[in-house]
């Protein structure tokens, strides 16, 4: 299936909600969350909407409701830019989704690969293709 931008969604589901939506729905498999540093909102909106995003994904991640993964996009940072809050939040934020066992990557090119190859393991696994030791 395609993926699905939920962006401009804020209008109508509170932060997360759409991500519990689709992560109890029998017509997806997976789901990457991707966040990135883009901030076209105001600081507090802005931390409130991907603070809560990123604890419904470590919450439904917990539940084990499908696999999930995580793009928490840092760009390319300089050592003196790590002083501005919008990257130390998002540092945070990666340390409590590390800490809570959820698979986060550093762009979508990289959950990709790894979902593809989940995704394969799966099969093979399904089909039988992995010799088993007594």
């Amino acid at each position: 299936g395609n993926p699905i931008d939920v962006s401009a969604a804020g209008a109508f589901f509170q932060p997360g909600e759409l991500l519990r939506m689709i992560a109890e729905s029998p017509r997806f498999d997976f789901a990457i969350v991707n966040i990135d540093e883009g901030a076209p909102r105001p600081r507090e909106t802005w931390c409130a909407i991907i603070g809560n995003t990123i604890e419904s994904a470590i919450t439904l991640s917990q539940k084990q409701v499908k696999p999930m993964v995580v793009v928490l996009s840092g760009g390319k940072i300089h050592l003196e830019q790590f002083q501005d809050w919008r990257w130390r939040f998002l540092a945070d934020l990666r340390s409590r989704l590390v800490a809570a066992h959820v698979p986060v990557y550093s762009s979508i090119t990289e959950a990709a690969r790894a979902v593809s190859k989940f995704i394969d393991y799966c099969e093979k696994r399904r089909d039988g293709q992995f010799e088993t030791k007594p």
